[in-house]
């Protein structure tokens, strides 16, 4: 595999844009929204392909690319997309959707308490745990998380424990928080709210 060309990966980064524009219209919005994807998927698959890659290196993109078309089409749903056979005990799994949005809400936690907007952490994570009702994933009344929780959460990411949320996310919004000027807790939140509804499942 060689590095593209200028010319490749020009159109490579136009396809990217346009996929992350398609995403933010239709996928974060449609239930079952897949045409921001799939042109991401095609675009990563184009540039491997004018790259040189092996096949076995853009087939993956390749595989996903035909499972979603199977469930765009109602053909029958690609095993990539079924759950693992075999006994499962102890309580179902979280799903992705609100292992992302856990970590939104864990890095606000973090944020406020690093720009000191609140006395202690304990005051700062009662009023994290109200504003999380407005995350899609938490705004029935059985899962809305408590103080409790929210410091939990917190806790777990910054010891690097990914059982009860995406710690590679909570890294990415400090990081990005950090290196930008305090906005107040209101501007914190409503930048992770939307990056919430992104990660997480369209609004219905």
């Amino acid at each position: 595999m060689h590095k593209p060309d200028d010319e490749t990966w020009a159109r490579f980064v136009a396809a990217i844009e346009t996929s992350g524009q398609l995403f933010a219209e239709i996928d974060a919005k449609q239930p079952g929204g897949q045409a921001g994807i799939m042109a991401a998927l095609e675009a990563v698959e184009e540039l491997l392909m004018a790259s040189g890659a092996r096949a076995e290196d853009w087939a993956p993109f390749m595989r996903l690319q035909m499972a979603f078309s199977d469930l765009k089409d109602g053909r029958e749903v690609h095993p990539i997309f079924l759950p693992e056979q075999g006994e499962r005990r102890g309580p179902k799994p979280v799903s992705s959707e609100e292992l992302a949005q856990r970590a939104c809400i864990a890095a606000l936690l973090e944020s406020v308490i690093r720009q000191g907007e609140f006395s202690t952490v304990e005051e700062a994570a009662r009023w994290v745990a109200i504003k999380a009702r407005k995350f899609p994933a938490f705004k029935s009344g059985r899962s809305r998380p408590d103080a409790a929780k929210v410091m939990a959460w917190r806790n777990d990411a910054n010891a690097g424990k990914s059982d009860q949320l995406d710690a590679s996310i909570y890294r990415a919004f400090s990081k990005s928080i950090t290196e930008l000027r305090p906005v107040g807790r209101d501007g914190i939140t409503a930048a992770l709210l939307e990056a919430a509804k992104i990660f997480g499942a369209p609004q219905k």
